[in-house]
């Protein structure tokens, strides 16, 4: 069970982190995994002026790069928690050996994100799983509050 969700401005902390690291990679072209890694590949990839924005499916195995002379990718996903998806698509890109990558993600797990894995990534923040956060950041946001939330 998640013990802490995620505020937004926390979100766009760790997103710019995140966009600071893409952006001294220098890519062609940001690529969102579907469905999780879209909404954050696009942020970024307006954050940094990059005109080209694919996406890759590892359901369909598809990979769609909207510039066909892209050669050097970020490939975007929300987080790494075990290192499941990043092995897989790792396994999937080697499908596309003229293509240079690699992956970045808004957090990952602190406890179960192996370090190999973490040493190899564009990572925004390290987190205990939304179960904590870096001491103090808290203090810099308000927490969201939905109007249905609020006592009339």
């Amino acid at each position: 069970m998640q013990k802490r969700h995620m505020h937004y401005g926390e979100m766009l902390a760790y997103l710019n982190i995140l966009a600071h690291k893409v952006k001294q990679y220098n890519p062609d072209e940001i690529v969102g995994v579907s469905r999780s890694g879209l909404p954050y590949a696009a942020w970024i990839s307006q954050l940094l002026d990059i005109k080209h924005l694919g996406y890759l499916n590892l359901n369909n195995r598809e990979l769609c790069l909207s510039n066909k002379d892209s050669k050097k990718i970020v490939i975007i996903d929300d987080n790494i928690v075990e290192g499941r998806t990043y092995q897989e698509i790792t396994a999937f890109m080697l499908n596309y050996p003229e293509l240079t990558y690699k992956f970045g993600v808004l957090f990952t797990d602190n406890v179960k994100t192996p370090l190999s894995i973490k040493n190899q990534v564009l990572t925004g923040i390290n987190l205990d799983y939304f179960a904590t956060t870096v001491p103090g950041i808290m203090k810099q946001y308000k927490p969201y509050i939905r109007s249905r939330d609020e006592s009339i």
